[in-house]
C-alpha cells in the first residue's frame, strides 16, 4: 500500500512537472531595446584634432586602451591623436573637479549642461533617479536645473 501511494505521488509530481513545462513553452517574451552610439567628442563638447603625420597609423597605447575604457569611452577606432586629447581632457576634468566622462554622458542625455563640478553633476543624476529618470519640471520662482 505504501508503495502504491509513493509511486501515485511520484505520478502526480511528474504530471505537474510536464504541465509546468508545457505552460512555460507556451510563455512568450517580448523584450525592447534601443542603442545608441555616443560620441565622445559630442559629449565633452570637442572638435577632434587632425592627426600629425608621424601619428598616422599608430594605434592607441594598451594604458591609453585601459583608462579610455574606465572612463566609458569605447576605445575601439580612437586614433592616438585622438586618445591622446580626449586624456587630456580627462585630466583637465580631474584637476578642476568638473563632471566624469559618464556623467556628462547621463546629463548630455537629460539636455544638461556637462561642464559642471563632480559634486553638481552627482547631485542632478541623484535627483534623476530618485525622480523615475524623468527631468523634473521647475516649479514658478524655483530656478531650472539647466
Amino acid at each position: 500500500m505504501a508503495e502504491a501511494l509513493d509511486e501515485a505521488e511520484e505520478e502526480l509530481a511528474e504530471q505537474r512537472r510536464l504541465a509546468e513545462a508545457a505552460r512555460r513553452a507556451r510563455l512568450v517574451a517580448t523584450a525592447r531595446f534601443t542603442t545608441q552610439a555616443v560620441e565622445p567628442f559630442d559629449v565633452l563638447h570637442l572638435d577632434p584634432v587632425k592627426q600629425r603625420g608621424w601619428d598616422a597609423g599608430r594605434p592607441i597605447t594598451e594604458k591609453q586602451r585601459a583608462l579610455l575604457a574606465r572612463q566609458g569611452i569605447n576605445p575601439d577606432g580612437i586614433s592616438f591623436s585622438q586618445g591622446r586629447q580626449l586624456i587630456a581632457e580627462i585630466f583637465r576634468r580631474w584637476d578642476g573637479k568638473l563632471c566624469s566622462f559618464k556623467q556628462a554622458k547621463v546629463l548630455r542625455r537629460f539636455g544638461y549642461k556637462t561642464d559642471v563640478s563632480f559634486a553638481e553633476a552627482s547631485a542632478t543624476i541623484d535627483a534623476l533617479a530618485k525622480n523615475g529618470w524623468q527631468k523634473p519640471v521647475a516649479a514658478q520662482g524655483e530656478p531650472s536645473w539647466n
